[in-house]
């Protein structure tokens, strides 16, 4: 009678376990990928949308004392597709002299199609 030895190799049960366990394990790193880079787009667009309200702000700081700035929109566009949306009101300070309120809304499609709205106040003595 022969014998089997059944130290070498594995058996089949064993290799499809195998298979099956690095299947799931690159399925939740591919699924973590996505996820990491759905994140890191969404911290650019909100970084780019801070960066453009503030540059509003800057202006707005500027130009309420030099030449009396006006209320407005404007409105940031990324290949067609709206960013982000500042609004601004400018009118004198409740305690009236040379100081200008500034009322500063800036709404945000981060990600897109979902809002996110941030107000600034802020005030110049010109």
């Amino acid at each position: 009678m022969i014998a089997l030895n059944r130290d070498h190799g594995f058996t089949i049960v064993e290799i499809l376990v195998a298979v099956l366990l690095l299947e799931i394990g690159l399925a939740g790193l591919v699924a973590g990928g996505a996820l990491l880079t759905r994140l890191l787009t969404a911290g650019r667009r909100a970084e780019r949308v801070a960066a453009f309200a503030a540059a509003r702000l800057e202006r707005l700081h500027i130009d309420a004392c030099i030449t009396g700035a006006a209320d407005g929109t404007e409105e940031l566009r990324q290949g067609g597709v709206l960013v982000a949306t500042n609004r601004w009101a400018v009118m004198p300070a409740n305690g009236g002299g040379h100081t200008m309120h500034i009322l500063l809304t800036s709404r945000a499609e981060i990600p897109p199609g979902t809002h996110r709205g941030t107000q600034i106040e802020s005030a110049v003595v010109c």
